[in-house]
C-alpha cells in the first residue's frame, strides 16, 4: 500500500492547477508521461482531458471513473454552476450516447482486408486512386477533367465487388 501524496488522505487525488506551472499548469501540459493534457478551448470544445495516473500511484485522473473527486477540485465557480444543475462532470451534461449498430464499426472489416481477396484487390485500389486523385482535384485548374480521369479509373477498379463485400458483412453481422 503505498502511503498519500503529502497533504492527501488515502484515495485521493490532487488535480492540475492549470493556472500554476509548478503543480500541473501550462508547463506541464505537454508532460511525456501524459499525466495532464488540457486547454480551455480547442478540438475538444474546452472539455479539460486528463489521463494517466495521479502522483499517489493508483488514481486516475479520469474523470469518468472518479466524478466526486473530479467535481471537488474544480474552481468554485465552475462547481456552482455544476451543483446547480446537479452535474459532476463535463459529460453529466450530455445525452447518454446510442448503442451502436451491429454492423458499426465497418472500418475494421475494411483494415482487415488483404489483396488475397478481390475485395481487398479493389479496395486497395479505390485507396490509391483517392490518395493519388484527391489533391489533385483540390489544387487542378481544371477540376472537372480531373473529376472525369478520376471517377473513370474509379469504375476501371470494378467498386461493385466493394460494395457487396461491404453489404455482405453488415448481412453478416446484423444476422441477415
Amino acid at each position: 500500500v503505498l502511503p498519500p501524496a503529502a497533504g492527501l488522505l488515502p484515495g485521493e487525488v490532487r488535480l492540475p492547477d492549470f493556472d500554476n506551472p509548478a503543480v500541473g499548469g501550462p508547463a506541464d501540459r505537454a508532460d511525456p508521461g501524459g499525466r495532464c493534457r488540457g486547454e480551455d478551448a480547442g478540438p475538444d470544445q474546452g472539455f479539460r482531458e486528463y489521463g494517466g495516473m495521479a502522483p499517489d500511484g493508483k488514481n486516475a485522473y479520469t474523470a469518468g471513473n472518479q466524478p466526486k473527486i473530479f467535481h471537488d477540485h474544480l474552481a468554485e465557480s465552475i462547481k456552482k454552476c455544476f451543483d446547480a444543475y446537479g452535474k459532476q462532470t463535463y459529460t453529466d451534461f450530455l445525452n447518454e450516447p446510442e448503442e451502436n449498430p451491429a454492423w458499426y464499426p465497418m472500418w475494421s472489416f475494411e483494415s482487415a482486408a488483404t489483396e488475397a481477396t478481390d475485395y481487398g484487390k479493389v479496395s486497395k485500389k479505390i485507396n490509391d486512386l483517392k490518395h493519388k486523385y484527391m489533391p489533385l482535384m483540390v489544387m487542378s485548374d481544371d477540376f472537372e477533367k480531373t473529376w472525369e480521369e478520376y471517377t473513370t479509373e474509379y469504375n476501371k477498379a470494378d467498386p461493385q465487388i466493394y460494395f457487396d463485400a461491404l453489404t455482405d458483412e453488415v448481412h453478416r453481422r446484423c444476422g441477415i
